[in-house]
């Protein structure tokens, strides 16, 4: 991970004025490149500013079959980034095609 311990916090020091939310962490990308594919699972979203989630959370929203989790405050991310290599993993050694994140 960076210095500042994740992606989405490295980009919130560079951008001090803005309200950064991480998401979609957990979504595949060649996934969310082909809106034919549906997609299964939950979204953590995380970030400080709470009017800033909601309009990602809306987004994510608009993806049939996605649901939006509020998982805090965006030093959080810190513990969702790291699940990226973790759903590759499982993909490529279970042969699951489509590894995503279901939290019950």
């Amino acid at each position: 991970p960076p210095a500042a311990g994740s992606a989405a916090l490295l980009i919130q020091e560079m951008l001090p004025a803005s309200f950064v939310v991480s998401a979609l962490h957990t979504v595949p990308a060649d996934k969310l490149q082909n809106p034919g594919i549906a997609l299964e699972g939950d979204v953590p979203l995380c970030g400080d500013n709470a009017e800033a989630k909601e309009t990602v959370a809306n987004l994510v929203r608009e993806i049939e079959w996605l649901n939006p989790i509020d998982a805090g405050p965006l030093e959080v991310s810190e513990v969702v980034e790291p699940l990226v290599p973790l759903i590759l993993n499982i993909k490529q050694h279970s042969l699951k095609r489509n590894a995503s994140i279901k939290f019950i």
